[in-house]
């Protein structure tokens, strides 16, 4: 284990082990067979075993926990692998804002409602994901009831919302009121659908509002089931006639040209692909998605509250974002240990 306290780090490393070099050690005895007046005595090199190692899902269970306890905050932490299905989790349950991490269920109704997308619908999906443009998200919540405009948006949250619940048993992920429409609550007096105060849900407990939540659970698994659907398996091919492996595929390839790389991208090399959907607000930093690492793929979700004093509207970017960086190292480095030079 490899860590730093400033800034906050933990990744794993190894030593590899030593193994024969088998070409060199037969080419060396041949060599030494063909010339009897040579030394009897064969001096055989050793090389780095390639073989790199995996840490144990129980190991990484145990840095995770470690590294929540350096955080003056809740952590929510879930990884499932998605070949073996094993999970490493922390307050996986308990309730955030969902911020835009929701954004990806979103796409979802969207493919789920729509058969096709025209040119218009095919931008906002694209500044949506890659750029985390709210009102382009709004216009595809009333896309996928038919319509335009606010009010169809708030019917396209409503309607996103209890698809998660109903179909998928995602009961604390929803979003309620379409992103930005504060002043059209209160111009038009207009009332709208609201979960259960704070705090709701398991402890430790976050501040999220009633109607934009999210938990690391819901949200791995919502990123799981589109896998198995891109693969051609799973619950969401059998609930819903309008998705197809391939269109399950155009969502991940959406997911991975997503523009945020300072959160759960800055946990991995350069070239890992990452399929996700990074969030924040004033308290609260996530990202939640599927990382494809060279020694396993992965579903991580990690979520990030830091309650605010009185003065202060929002902790900086700069604080929490690394910090969602440093998990998704951890993750990252479990399946993929640095290798360290003796």
């Amino acid at each position: 284990m490899i860590t730093a306290t400033e800034p906050l780090s933990r990744s794993f490393g190894y030593i590899p082990g030593k193994m024969l070099d088998v070409d060199a050690a037969i080419e060396t005895i041949i060599q030494r067979l063909s010339t009897p007046t040579s030394s009897r005595r064969v001096t055989l090199k050793l090389i780095d075993d390639p073989t790199v190692p995996q840490v144990d899902l129980d190991r990484l269970q145990n840095e995770v926990e470690a590294l929540a306890e350096e955080w003056d905050g809740v952590v929510g932490f879930h990884l499932s692998d998605l070949a073996s299905g094993e999970a490493v989790a922390l307050n996986e349950d308990t309730v955030f804002a969902g911020a835009s991490t929701i954004k990806a269920a979103i796409m979802l109704n969207a493919y789920v409602n729509l058969k096709r997308f025209d040119a218009q619908q095919e931008e906002w999906l694209k500044e949506m994901i890659v750029e985390s443009d709210n009102l382009a998200a709004n216009d595809l919540l009333a896309a996928a009831t038919g319509s335009r405009g606010t009010e169809a948006a708030f019917v396209g949250a409503e309607q996103m919302s209890d698809m998660l619940a109903e179909n998928l048993g995602l009961k604390n992920t929803y979003l309620f009121v379409p992103y930005e429409a504060g002043d059209f609550i209160r111009i038009n007096n207009f009332k709208f659908r609201c979960g259960p105060q704070d705090p709701v849900g398991p402890a430790p407990y976050t501040e999220t509002g009633c109607a934009l939540r999210a938990t690391p659970a819901d949200m791995a698994r919502l990123y799981r089931l589109i896998d198995a659907c891109a693969e051609g398996e799973g619950e969401l091919l059998a609930q819903f006639e309008l998705l197809s492996a391939k269109r399950c595929q155009e969502m991940l390839d959406r997911l991975a040209r997503n523009g945020d790389e300072t959160r759960m991208v800055a946990g991995v090399p350069e070239d890992v692909r990452v399929e996700h959907k990074s969030g924040w607000v004033g308290d609260m930093q996530a990202d939640a998605g599927i990382v494809r690492s060279p020694n396993g793929d992965y579903v991580l979700a990690v979520y990030i509250f830091k309650a605010l004093p009185k003065d202060l509207w929002n902790w900086p970017d700069e604080m929490l974002a690394p910090v969602v960086a440093h998990f998704s190292r951890l993750a990252y480095t479990a399946y993929n240990p640095v290798k360290i030079e003796e």
